[in-house]
Parts: C-alpha cells; structure tokens; sequence
C-alpha cells in the first residue's frame, strides 16, 4: 500500500501559480475593453450638466405640492405658484428612443393641462420630462407616467 505524501511547499507553489494566473487573465480581460474616460468637450458637457441640475432644482421647488391626477379623459391639470413664460413636456418611450413624443400643453399664466388624451392608452410607463420656463430659468421635473 503506497501512501502519497503532498509537501506544503508543493501547495504553496500551486497556489501562487494559480493566483498569478488568475491576475493575469483579469488583466487581459481588462485591456479587451475600449474604456472612454475623457470627453474632447468636457468642459461644455460640465456647464450643460450644472444647467440640467438647476432646472432639476428649480423643478423641485415649482412642481413641489402637485399631485397628477388624471380627469376622465387622461389629461392632467396643476396650478403652479407662479406664473410661467412657456411649457414643453416630453413622453420619453422606456425601450425605444425613436417612439418618444413631444406632449401638448395648454397654460395660462399659472395654470398647466397635460392633454395626455391626444395618444393613445397603452398602460406603458413612461418617462415624463416637464419643462417651464420661466424668464431665461428653466424648471424640469422627471416622473414616470403610466398611460
């Protein structure tokens, strides 16, 4: 009967070619990706940042105590605490970029409807992106929206 014996300094080895290969190939798995940290334009891409943030701000203080409730046919009515220049509101599609819509809204002076009537129901979620301009300030509110 014949025993095998397994010298520790045999396990050390093993292990430590092991562990150099591992590192190795996570190195290699690493370069195979085209990493992009660095824009030509970033300091324009900065300041277009810092404009969405205030907006986002903005937006937060302006839309503040509105809930959405849809009327019976699907548009949505607020009152803003103050008083708005224009409004855009964008439908932005979960999957598909190419099926965002640009949403119809009727304001007046501090009042804002969301005809969500004119598209269709599909019970999707979407995103919604609420921008009210007011003087050269702009306040954009994000939610999402199932229609």
């Amino acid at each position: 009967m014949s025993t095998f014996k397994f010298h520790w300094g045999w396990g050390i080895v093993v292990t430590m070619s092991v562990f150099v290969l591992a590192m190795a190939y996570t190195v290699y798995l690493t370069l195979q990706n085209d990493y992009i940290l660095e824009s030509d334009h970033y300091y324009e891409d900065t300041l277009e940042y810092d404009k969405v943030i205030q907006a986002e701000f903005l937006g937060k203080s302006l839309f503040k105590d509105q809930f959405w409730k849809a009327d019976s046919l699907g548009n949505v009515s607020m009152i803003l605490p103050m008083k708005i220049d224009s409004v855009k509101c964008l439908l932005i599609h979960p999957v598909n970029s190419a099926n965002d819509l640009e949403l119809a809204v009727v304001h007046d002076q501090n009042k804002v409807r969301l005809l969500f009537e004119e598209i269709p129901a599909t019970g999707m979620l979407w995103r919604v992106e609420l921008s009210a301009y007011i003087g050269a300030n702009q306040a954009l509110l994000r939610k999402r929206w199932k229609h």
